[in-house]
């Protein structure tokens, strides 16, 4: 098994339950190990850090099918999400999570669909929310840029159920560029929110060519 801490380098060597982030659980022999099950959210209980949900993985051969993770803070699985997998190898990619309620572990309440170009890199991960009805909607889109494996988040759009825009959100990376134009190892500086759609159409006035309306 594998744990992992959260410490300073100063501090690797004494590492304590406090720190503790995560335990993942193995199987298989040397060169075909694979996760079995992970445990995070470690929290003081009863005197002692457990965790509060536990990932479980199946898979399909040496490809991922499917991830659920459960709430197992009660002594019950409980499950809040389960994301499916589909490809073989380098193309084995996430395609679909959805959302459950303690009451409801058949019915999600919310789903995020993964959506790939023909090289399968990521380009959108759209949230779908319920209505009271129980018709879907779209709640935001995520716009992804960069190379397979190597993708990083641009703008995430809300919407409100008439699919309206009500906001945006630009990221930005490391030395201030968009995510077309940054190491997928750089980190997000900062991001900014907009109301509405604040991108720059045909006919906007848009003079220092940054894509946003001046």
């Amino acid at each position: 098994q594998g744990i992992n801490y959260w410490v300073s380098y100063e501090e690797r060597g004494t590492a304590g339950d406090s720190r503790l982030i995560e335990t993942i659980i193995y199987f298989g022999g040397a060169g075909s190990k694979k996760v079995e099950k992970i445990y995070v959210g470690y929290r003081m209980v009863d005197g002692e850090y457990q965790a509060k949900y536990r990932i479980d993985y199946t898979y399909s051969g040496d490809n991922l099918t499917e991830t659920r993770k459960y709430d197992v803070s009660t002594g019950q699985d409980i499950m809040v999400e389960k994301s499916v997998y589909a490809g073989e190898g380098e193309d084995n990619r996430i395609q679909e999570t959805f959302f459950y309620t303690k009451d409801d572990q058949t019915n999600p309440f919310m789903r995020v669909k993964y959506n790939y170009d023909a090289e399968n890199r990521l380009r959108s991960a759209v949230t779908y929310a319920k209505r009271t009805d129980g018709s879907e909607y779209t709640a935001s889109i995520t716009t992804f840029a960069g190379e397979k494996g190597k993708e990083l988040a641009d703008y995430t759009q809300t919407f409100d159920k008439e699919g309206n825009t009500l906001t945006t959100t630009i990221y930005y990376y490391k030395g201030g560029k968009r995510a077309s134009d940054g190491y997928y190892r750089d980190p997000k500086e900062r991001s900014v929110t907009y109301w509405g759609d604040p991108f720059a159409h045909e006919g906007d006035l848009d003079e220092n060519g940054d894509g946003i309306k001046d």
